[in-house]
């Protein structure tokens, strides 16, 4: 088996244990506030630089300092909407919603790069597309409703 198969293994396994705490913290009501627990997550992210003076570093030029402070903001905002949807579904559906993500990269790259669409991407789209909506859908008052965290995930 390759190598790459076990950090892939670790990730997913590291990725899982990080959901979790996610939903015990939200859900227990530990820290109410999205905005509050994304920043004490992003004040970690301070200890990092401790590690810059041993590393080589280069500045940045004024567009690439505005493209990687508008990724962090659009990043930031992702991460306080998931939260978000924590609160109203289950973390199990939630996972789900997440991937659909590469929805939106494959949409994007058609529209914008010109990528030609070839069958194999359509049937995963469709699969992406179709267990979202499966995972999304609640029963409520003996109708099925699409969930709130499932337009908060797209979003």
């Amino acid at each position: 088996m390759s190598n790459w198969i076990y950090f892939v293994l670790i990730a997913e396994g590291i990725w899982a244990i990080c959901v979790l705490i996610d939903k015990f913290v939200i859900e227990k009501q530990h820290i109410k506030n999205p905005l509050v627990f994304i920043t004490a997550n992003g004040m970690m992210n301070v200890l990092i630089l401790f590690l810059l003076p041993f590393l080589g570093l280069t500045y940045l030029k004024l567009h690439e300092l505005l493209i990687a402070l508008a990724s962090g903001v659009f990043l930031s905002l992702a991460v306080i909407v998931y939260y978000k949807a924590v609160q109203y579904e289950e973390i199990s559906r939630i996972t789900i919603l997440f991937q659909l993500g590469p929805i939106f990269a494959l949409i994007l790259s058609y529209i914008l790069l010109g990528e030609i669409l070839t069958k194999t991407h359509l049937v995963g789209f469709f699969f992406l597309i179709s267990a979202g909506l499966m995972a999304s859908y609640k029963k409520i008052k003996g109708s099925f409703k699409i969930s709130i965290a499932f337009y908060l995930m797209a979003a």
